[in-house]
């Protein structure tokens, strides 16, 4: 039998190993020029790139250290710096080689024909709400904003009145312009400072969700520009199978980058809705009131429609845990038949916000966002499960936990969000021509949860990351061991790690591909704006 030393190595001949030593030293500076060359190269690209921009659009590119479009006749009031910071989380923020903020789609089209025919790299922003980092921004590329395409303006109908949105309006820009003067409702996001296009085409939470869907769902038409640059309208009766795709689909740029989107609206007089939000300390009674009132509004919504909730525990760096659970009923009612669980709990603070009970639409928003500050560091990741108060008990437990392995990171804001997901939300998908989530008829009550601390220092990144991988395989393991797990992965809350697509189905995947092969055949946004959840990569 061989022993040990039989499957030593032998050693090298010493001429051989000296003439190793004096490969390996120049073979590394080889490398070292050849990677220096490569990033000279690709520096010089994006500057080509970018030069090519400010000749096509002199107004509307920005670089790094000046403000080149302000020089060139263009918006003194805004500068490189302020455009590529103005971003929700610090952890999205990246170095582009310039920036171009189009005012026109038009003007974007242009931009977008040169940036295919070029091979330029670029990314495309919003509202500049994902904390993934490249979803938003880029290094060393184009990174286009559009926050110069913020219209918002309301379209009466006797067909059926809308909002058109520009996609880089946020949701409290619209509320504010359009509810009051109009005396119209609209879904749109939960969080004010959310862009207009990110809402609309991954799928849309809104305070109207159990009563018309989805925002997506809610979206009659949407204006985009396509890899040739050419800009074209999709709704249900133009390019109809793209219109479906773009819903749920369209994030990313999968298809092209959409400018303006055209949401359904309702009669919603002087604005007046009721909702506040209930503040409570974090107590081991308290919690558990909470998780029992999640599960038994969730239930009670499907047939109270006019009610929503979204419920929100901090664990704070400071030593102060809250409880917040914002509440809202469309119909004016302060205490309807889904609310009643949580109205009923003892103990809680009433906190205002904007104003607690009558108040309107656009205040009460206003009032939700001071509760997701700007200018941290921040990452999120999602699961799904089927709402049942033993698993709900469960996800808490797996939360709790984690939370210990990271609670040293300094000035952390430990923030997890329930967010209940009835059936009837997903039953008006199919009468507004589909969409891509895979959810239409199905008949479990879901609850989304989203996991996303906030901190300060870079250097604690990676133990983030790994906090949240370590929750979502978690969690998985207790849903699926109590037979409730749910394998929905909503792409707005999920993490670079995550792979929201995929848990659409393969029907819808190999849809998806298939309208990026028709409307994208040079795949330009597959491969130019890597960034985000793209089809190419869905599963």
């Amino acid at each position: 039998m061989a022993g040990r030393d039989d499957y030593s190595v032998p050693a090298l001949p010493r001429p051989y190993t000296m003439h190793l030593h004096g490969i390996l030293p120049r073979a590394a500076v080889v490398l070292g020029v050849l990677s220096l060359t490569l990033g000279a190269l690709a520096a010089g690209h994006s500057a080509s790139c970018c030069s090519k921009l400010s000749n096509l659009l002199p107004k509307a590119v920005y670089y790094p250290g000046a403000d080149a479009a302000a020089s060139n006749g263009g918006d003194p009031s805004i500068s490189f710096t302020a455009l590529n910071t103005h971003r929700w989380s610090n952890t999205s923020i990246l170095n582009p080689a310039c920036i171009l903020r189009p005012t026109s789609a038009a003007d974007l089209g242009s931009a977008v024909s040169h940036l295919a025919t070029a091979k330029c790299p670029f990314a495309v922003k919003s509202g500049g709400h994902t904390p993934v980092p490249g979803a938003n921004d880029i290094d060393g590329g184009v990174s286009i904003d559009l926050s110069g395409l913020a219209q918002t303006v309301y379209l009466p109908s006797s067909g059926g009145d809308v909002v058109r949105l520009g996609v880089g309006a946020t949701w409290q820009m619209a509320y504010d312009a359009l509810v009051v003067p109009h005396g119209i409702g609209f879904p749109g996001g939960l969080c004010g400072t959310t862009g207009v296009g990110g809402v609309a085409l991954g799928g849309g939470q809104s305070v109207f969700q159990p009563k018309v869907g989805w925002v997506m769902d809610n979206v009659v038409e949407y204006e985009m520009v396509l890899a040739t640059g050419e800009v074209v309208v999709v709704n249900a009766g133009t390019r109809g199978d793209l219109f479906k795709a773009l819903k749920g689909g369209g994030l990313a740029a999968n298809f092209g980058i959409v400018t303006r989107v055209d949401v359904k609206a309702f009669p919603l007089p002087g604005g007046k809705v009721w909702g506040g939000a209930l503040i409570m300390p974090v107590t081991d009674a308290i919690k558990s009131q909470t998780l029992q009132a999640i599960t038994a509004y969730t239930a009670l919504n499907n047939e109270d429609t006019d009610a929503a909730t979204q419920v929100l525990m901090t664990y704070g760096s400071n030593g102060v845990s809250v409880i917040e659970i914002a509440l809202f009923n469309g119909a004016g009612e302060a205490n309807s038949t889904a609310m009643q669980p949580i109205m009923a709990m003892s103990n809680y603070n009433v906190a205002g916000v904007g104003q607690w009970g009558s108040t309107t639409l656009d205040a009460l928003i206003k009032g939700f966002d001071p509760a997701q500050p700007w200018g941290l560091r921040d990452l999120g990741a999602t699961v799904t499960f089927v709402n049942d108060d033993a698993t709900i008990r469960a996800v808490q437990n797996v939360t709790d936990a984690v939370y210990e392995t990271i609670k040293h990171i300094p000035n952390l804001n430990y923030v997890f969000i329930y967010t209940p997901q009835p059936q009837v939300t997903n039953s008006y998908s199919a009468a507004a021509g589909g969409n891509m989530l895979g959810l239409a008829g199905t008949t479990v009550d879901r609850v989304v949860v989203l996991l996303v601390p906030s901190w300060e220092d870079p250097q604690y990144d990676a133990a983030v990351v790994q906090a949240l991988q370590n929750w979502t395989t978690q969690v998985q393991a207790v849903t699926q061991a109590l037979g409730k797990a749910d394998g929905f992965q909503y792409a707005n809350f999920a993490s670079s790690f995550q792979k929201p697509l995929c848990t659409y189905g393969r029907d819808n995947v190999d849809f998806m591909k298939s309208m990026a092969a028709k409307y994208d055949p040079g795949a330009v946004f597959q491969t130019l704006a890597p960034g985000g959840f793209k089809v190419a990569n869905a599963c």
